[in-house]
């Protein structure tokens, strides 16, 4: 089975996949995010070799997301990742995990390439996150089923705006991570991000 082509299936308007309705919000060649509206949440699909450039600013476009809209349950799916370079696990756990919580994410399914060192990868960021509400699963339709079962009551979208003061923070976060990775905000359309 090779990875899904969300991009021309969501050109039709909406595709579904284990009970998904998916919207594209972004593509590259590593990296898809989708706002999946029969679940609500996000939905970010990685592929390929994820070096530490190519995650660095693929989690530019991640967080531009979260810019425009809150999303608190996240499906992270790595199922099609091939490699994962050394050094991503701890860019990760230092500059772009940790204020998944100021962006408003609060469950974030993680669910893990069949490589060893993919699994390696994501069990060492789980660990120095204790804060964030993380799982850690082999197969997407069980990450889907614990993000089902975990949403929260009442947490559907529309999601409340988030304090004027928060998001002040976060748009600094993300304008200090685009910038730290040598990444324009300008080529991602900020309003794509918001669900229709």
């Amino acid at each position: 089975m090779g990875r899904l082509d969300l991009a021309s299936l969501v050109s039709a308007g909406s595709c579904s996949l284990l009970a998904m309705t998916l919207r594209c919000l972004y593509s590259d060649a590593h990296l898809t995010i989708c706002f999946d509206s029969c679940n609500d949440w996000l939905y970010v699909d990685w592929a390929g070799e994820l070096t530490l450039p190519v995650v660095q600013a693929a989690c530019v476009r991640v967080a531009q997301c979260f810019l425009a809209h809150p999303y608190p349950r996240v499906l992270n799916d790595n199922t099609f990742v091939t490699s994962i370079s050394w050094n991503v696990a701890p860019w990760l756990i230092r500059a772009f995990l940790p204020h998944l919580r100021l962006a408003g994410v609060q469950q974030l399914a993680w669910v893990c390439s069949p490589s060893l060192p993919g699994l390696n990868m994501v069990q060492t960021v789980v660990t120095w996150l204790p804060h964030l509400d993380i799982a850690v699963f082999d197969e997407l339709e069980a990450g889907a089923a614990w993000l089902q079962r975990g949403g929260a009551a009442g947490s559907r979208y529309p999601y409340p705006a988030r304090a004027a003061a928060q998001q002040a923070q976060l748009a600094e976060e993300v304008h200090t991570l685009a910038r730290a990775v040598g990444l324009p905000l300008a080529p991602f359309p900020l309003s794509s991000a918001v669900p229709s």
